[in-house]
This record gives structure tokens, sequence and C-alpha cells, in this order.
């Protein structure tokens, strides 16, 4: 999201041809604003994260932004002006912040029937120098917090109906991970690897100052939820898992060439993940039990609109690529030595399981319970598939409030 700032000669070199699209009239409406801009000289000219060219400078009346043709689709246009703000935001200081920016952005882009599905107020902390969207409603004096962790290519968006149903009891905080969600979006495929993301959930839970919390865990959320209670056990007061894996051999069907290491593999995977969104158009359809609601209609509708752009699913693309399939593969000994360092959890453990998951078939569950020494057996949801949030959130959350109940 950052800008890269051009001279003059060099935004010329590229073309001189322009067109508005942002205009300020009254840009000392709030003096702090055109006193920062005034610091920054006559003319400002950058490339946004598209790539676009543009200047900012005085128009006729009050200041202008133009965009260098050809002109950027709406929107990486959007994006770029976006990153500007940004930009803007956080150079003026003070009581203006980035976090209520994004608030803002939240409340002025999310879909009307997206909304009516997920009405919380939208939070946003800088970890690792990204912001961080998440959920945060209830109180729940004297009971655990429950941290709910979603996977690829979900959000806080997935926890929606399990939210309600349990912060009238507890605590209940639900994070978009970097690259998800209404977090931040890094442009860099190789920033999100697995080590990364624990570190900002890692840096998530120490800003939050979240202790004795519950950690609901399924997909991406189990290694690094399980991940995180291995080095702060002390601060976990007991965990539900549901269709994740923390070992190196994943399944299966993570070994097969179709459809899963075609989908991602080189150039195919840039193909099918970022240009195609076949993780958010097709994937959730045959992952999810209920599957007509993800045909069309608001719920597709609240996991397509945070992935609008190639650009903003790069990492749902490399999620994939960083499950090892052998010895030597980025994150073969992170697994291992988590699968190892399992029997260390003394906690409470549950186990809910869409029995007709493919991705993380049942026998992943029956392992867990071998290999965790304090855990119930698994409760399996007969029509549950990969994403058993879809499918059981009542039965997740008597499991949740089980949990908080026995801490």
């Amino acid at each position: 999201m950052k800008l890269q700032w051009l001279q003059k000669a060099e935004a010329d070199a590229l073309g001189e041809a322009e067109e508005r699209v942002l205009l300020e009239q009254t840009p000392a409406h709030y003096p702090e604003y055109a006193a920062f801009l005034e610091k920054q000289g006559t003319e400002l000219f950058f490339r946004g994260p598209s790539g676009a060219v543009y200047r900012v400078g005085p128009a006729a009346i009050g200041v202008e932004i133009c965009v260098r043709l050809p002109r950027p689709s709406e929107a990486d246009l959007d994006d770029d002006l976006f990153a500007f703000l940004r930009w803007l935001v956080e150079g003026v200081g003070g009581e203006w912040s980035v976090a209520a920016l994004l608030q803002t952005k939240k409340l002025s882009e999310m879909p009307r029937s997206v909304y009516k599905l997920f009405p919380f107020v939208g939070n946003f902390i800088k970890v690792r120098g990204h912001y961080m969207h998440y959920v945060d409603v209830g109180k729940g004096e004297g009971k655990p917090t429950v941290v709910l962790l979603h996977g690829n290519p979900t959000w806080s968006f997935l926890y929606r109906e399990i939210i309600p149903k349990i912060s009238k009891n507890c605590r209940a905080v639900a994070p978009d991970y970097i690259g998800f969600g209404l977090s931040d979006k890094p442009a860099e495929e190789s920033w999100y690897t697995l080590e990364n993301h624990a570190k900002c959930f890692t840096e998530f839970m120490e800003r939050m100052q979240l202790k004795n919390v519950i950690l609901v865990v399924q997909d991406w959320g189990g290694p690094i939820g399980i991940g995180y209670a291995q080095e702060h056990p002390e601060n976990v007061a007991g965990m539900l898992l549901m269709n994740t894996w923390a070992w190196p051999d994943p399944s299966q069907y993570h070994c097969s060439v179709f459809p899963w290491r075609t989908w991602h593999a080189p150039f195919t995977g840039a193909y099918h993940f970022l240009r195609k969104n076949v993780l958010v158009e097709r994937g959730l359809f045959h992952a999810t039990g209920d599957f007509e609601k993800m045909k069309s209609g608001p719920v597709l509708e609240g996991y397509s609109y945070v992935f609008p752009t190639e650009r903003s699913r790069i990492g749902m693309l490399a999620f994939p690529r960083n499950i090892p399939l052998k010895p030597g593969d980025l994150n073969w000994d992170r697994m291992a030595d988590m699968e190892r360092r399992l029997g260390s959890l003394k906690f409470p453990c549950r186990l809910l399981w869409g029995e007709r998951d493919i991705v993380f078939p049942v026998e992943n569950a029956y392992r867990f319970r071998k290999l965790l020494p304090n855990c119930t057996e698994p409760r399996l949801i007969a029509n549950g598939r990969h994403f058993v949030q879809e499918d059981a959130p009542r039965e997740i959350s008597e499991e949740i409030l089980a949990l908080a109940g026995s801490a």
C-alpha cells in the first residue's frame, strides 16, 4: 500500500497527458491538512500500488489529483487514491489516524447485504507495519476471552453467526490475518509465510493484552493458533480445533495433482487464484455443506467483496504454497516440530469436525485426539464440510461455551 515518490522529470518522462480523478476545493477546512501539504511542496508526483503515476497540485480552486494516462481500472484507481489518503492522514497525525480512516472505509464500502449479516464495529491495530482488522464484541467478566481464527480464503465474516451466540457470555475477538478480509494486503507474495502470519498474530495478542484465552482454530488457524499456544501456554485456557492439521503431512488431498496442486502451481496458480478467484468462487461452494448459499447472494458476496482485484488475492495463493509435502519443503521442519510438541499442551481441548471434509478429513480429528493429552472425542457434523462454521454455528457455539464454562 506504500507510494513511490517521483521527481517531476521522472513523471513527465512517462507522458504528460493526464486526467483529474479527485478535487479538494477546500484543503484548509482543517488547517493541519493544508499545512502538511504545503510542507511537501507545490506539486507532488507518486506511483500508486497499481503502478499508475499521479500528480498532486494546485487547481483553479483548491488542490487536484490527476492520473497520467492511460487511466487504470476503477478498482486500481481506488486503491491508489486510498494509499495516498493513508499517507496523508499518517502525515497529518495528531487526532487523525489511519485506523479511523480504515474504519470509515469499511462503513462506506461494505455492501448493505453483507452489513446485515456482519453488523459488527470494525477495529484496526498496527502489527509489524500493517493494519490488522478485528472484531471485538462482548465482555464476559471473569471468563476467558474467545479468539476466533479463520483459514483460507475466509476472514472474520466466517464467524458472523457464532459471535452473537457466544458474546452474551464471553468476550469474542476475531482478527483477519494480514492479506485477508479487511486487513492490509501486502503486494509481495514472499511476505506471506507461516512465520510472518505467526509473528503478526503473536504481536496482535501482545498489543491487545489478551490472556486467559480460548483459541478456536480451523484450517490455517490450526498452525497459527497451535503455534502460539505452544510458545505461550500460560495464556491459553483451552482450544477448540476444527478441520485443521498440525503436522508436515496434511492429508492426501494436498498431495493430489488434480485439482489442488494444479490450482496453485507456477503460472496456473496465478491464473486460477489471482485472475479467476477460484478459491472464493468455486472453493467455498465445494467446501460447505449448505452449498446453495455459496452459489450467489449475500454470503458469497461477503467473502468475495474483500478480494476485488488480483493484487488483493496474493495471500490466498501464498497459503497453499506454504504447505509442505516432503522433507526440505518450506515449513516441513516447523510443522514436524509442532506435531512433536502437541503432547505439551495440557489445557482442555475439544474437537468438532465436518465429517464430509476432503481437505482435512475426519482422520485428522482422531490424530489430534491421540496426540493431545487433555482432549475430548471429536464431535462429528454429519453434513459438515471444510468450512464447518457455515454448517454448524450452533454446535460450535455450544463447544466454545462448554470450554469457557470449564476454564
